[in-house]
């Protein structure tokens, strides 16, 4: 368990447990969790999606939804029991004492209302006098290093960017002087020097306010930078926790080195080991007897699957049958990425692009000379901070918005610039993968029907289930998830089905965008390692948009930094990234390096 380091915990959780009413029944989600932080003190919780480390965040809020309960255990902050106000759903007595900062600040903000009339409702309900509201809402957003205050409280959040938009929200939850904050995936989604910027802002909160941070992530190094300690969750699970430098560097548990060896790294390329197998569901949970993650695991034994393990304690806690002893050892750097096929020919070629929004005095110019070209068999990566022009680069390169200037060209063709002047052909040469698969993905048809449309479309013929299964093949995609629908798949699955979509037609140019954002750190590496695949397997030239510069050591060929719509700089991504030239990308790696040099410098040992 962590240990305090005061007298008194800012938080602590003993053998929490947390269910959900179903039929006559209690599911079981989150079991056993004994935790505690200390103030002034951070606890980063990891894990993949459905291991619970949301689900505990909600409990602690007192946010799950009307049939959540908590079923065991007991809470305390700063020494008082508050199990009993969490099990009436007494929401009052914690708003004093505890604030969440959710995943995404754009949904956690209204967006019909001024930034100055929530901090004026967030304060009232605090109970603070009308007169004193203003200068306290000023007073917040400068904590979290907001300078142009004024203009912020008369924004609304759509005209903010996202890290203001982060900034803002923790702002809100620091009106009532929290003495716990639980901060679910803050980052994700943010470019490297933002997220770097939050990062910096968190740890600063911590010393000035002496408030415990419970920081819940996919990400293992900005964990690592910001916290003191960190529990790994399998299953609704602790199955290991400990000092940070310890589980990183002497992790003992399997699972806890399989997250270690998904992780891509900024400084060279590797070869990512993804976890196979799923996480069990939360109707599986009670039906294992043994070690719960034992289906997945290259070690398991007859004891692992008949026994559950009890919990040990070494340089870290864990519950493991077959601890792994050996120290982390450093991974030799290795060319396992997408290989360039050496072609004389351009498959694609853009010259002169530019693109500007609005009209007259409000006109702004987003890109401007834009030119690049693309081979066969090449990955192209296109980095820079949130802003810069590279979403707005890929909708033109599809069509979707027609440039002010510039012509792309095909294998010496030239293209319609608009996708509706676009022939059929045209068309499936350049396919996109949008980074949120969810939005893009029809969620009210079936998987199957939706990968058929398009190789009919494609084809120029009815699709059948053997072409589907085929297609889902291609993607590793399991042929039972073609009757499903897409909004019961995974996050990593709908990717695959935007991907196998993506393929039909054999496309001559793929462009992603942002295709990891949003995933765990085993589905990412599946997910990168499919599409180093398929670039392999059938030539075609991609163009990849990502604010995960690790995603672009691993991944790309050559690499586009982006710096207000401009090109700052060009180049293998290895002279880049060893060699930078231009201040901004020294500042862009230096940014991501600080979060992820550390972990991802070491993978695991030998498995006995």
């Amino acid at each position: 368990m962590t240990v305090a380091r005061d007298s008194i915990a800012a938080l602590a959780c003993e053998d929490v447990s947390i269910g959900y009413r179903v039929g006559s029944g209690i599911l079981s989600v989150v079991r056993n969790v004994s935790l505690s932080v200390a103030p002034g003190a951070a606890l980063g919780i990891v894990g993949e999606s459905g291991s619970g480390k949301s689900t505990l965040a909600l409990a602690l809020a007192n946010c799950m939804s009307s049939n959540g309960v908590l079923t065991g255990g007991n809470i305390q902050i700063n020494g008082n029991d508050l199990t009993a106000q969490l099990a009436l759903g007494n929401r009052r007595e914690l708003a004093g004492r505890l604030s969440v900062v959710f995943q995404n600040p754009g949904g956690a903000l209204d967006p019909s209302r001024r930034i100055g009339s929530v901090f004026d409702e967030r304060l009232r309900l605090l109970g603070l006098a009308s007169r004193k509201r203003g200068e306290r809402a000023a007073a917040l957003l400068e904590s979290v290093k907001i300078r142009n205050v004024t203009q912020v409280l008369a924004s609304y959040p759509h005209q903010l960017s996202g890290g203001m938009q982060q900034r803002v929200i923790i702002a809100l939850a620091l009106a009532n002087d929290p003495a716990v904050l639980v901060l679910d995936e803050p980052t994700t989604g943010l470019d490297a020097t933002v997220a770097s910027e939050i990062i910096e802002l968190l740890k600063a909160l911590r010393r000035e306010r002496r408030a415990g941070l419970v920081f819940i992530s996919h990400d293992i190094g900005q964990v690592h930078n910001l916290c003191d300690d960190i529990a790994v969750m399998y299953g609704g699970e602790l199955v290991e926790q400990g000092p940070a430098d310890e589980v990183i560097a002497l992790a003992r548990h399997p699972y806890t080195r399989a997250l270690l060896a998904c992780l891509p790294s900024v400084t060279e390329r590797r070869t990512l080991q993804g976890i196979k197998g799923a996480p069990p569901s939360p109707s599986q949970l009670d039906r294992l007897k043994g070690c719960l993650f034992a289906p997945r695991c290259d070690m398991a034994t007859e004891i692992c699957e008949r026994q559950r393990p009890d919990i040990r304690e070494e340089t870290t806690r864990y519950r493991c049958h077959h601890p792994i002893s050996e120290a982390l050892t450093r991974i030799p750097a290795r060319g396992q990425h997408a290989t360039q096929t050496q072609a004389p020919e351009i498959r694609l070629k853009v010259e002169g692009f530019a693109m500007s929004y609005g009209r007259g005095a409000s006109r702004r110019q987003i890109l401007e000379d834009v030119s690049f070209e693309l081979r066969p068999g090449e990955i192209l990566a296109v980095v820079g901070e949130s802003g810069s022009g590279k979403s707005t680069l890929l909708k033109g390169l599809v069509g979707l918005i027609a440039p002010d200037a510039g012509s792309i060209s095909m294998n010496g063709k030239r293209l319609p610039l608009y996708f509706g002047e676009r022939t059929s052909e045209c068309l499936s040469d350049i396919r996109i993968v949008f980074q949120n698969p969810a939005s893009a993905l029809n969620r009210r048809r079936r998987v199957g029907d939706q990968i058929g449309r398009c190789l009919a479309l494609a084809a120029g013929r009815r699709s059948t289930t053997a072409d589907q299964k085929a297609q889902a093949d291609k993607v590793r995609l399991p042929h039972y998830n073609l009757g499903n629908f897409a909004r019961s798949l995974s996050g990593g699955l709908l990717q695959r089905v935007a991907i196998a979509c993506a393929l039909a037609g054999k496309p001559q140019v793929i462009v992603f965008d942002e295709p990891t954002s949003a995933l765990d750190v085993s589905v990412q590496a599946d997910i990168l390692n499919l599409i180093a695949e398929q670039v392999r397997q059938t030539n075609a030239a991609a163009i990849l948009v990502t604010h995960d510069l690790a995603v672009v050591r691993q991944l790309a060929n050559r690499t586009l930094v982006l710096l207000n719509g401009r090109i700052v700089e060009s180049g293998d991504v290895d002279e880049v990234f060893e060699h930078p030239r231009h201040p901004y990308t020294k500042r862009l790696l230096a940014a991501f390096s600080e979060k992820r040099q550390s972990v991802t410098s070491e993978r695991r040992g030998p498995m006995r």
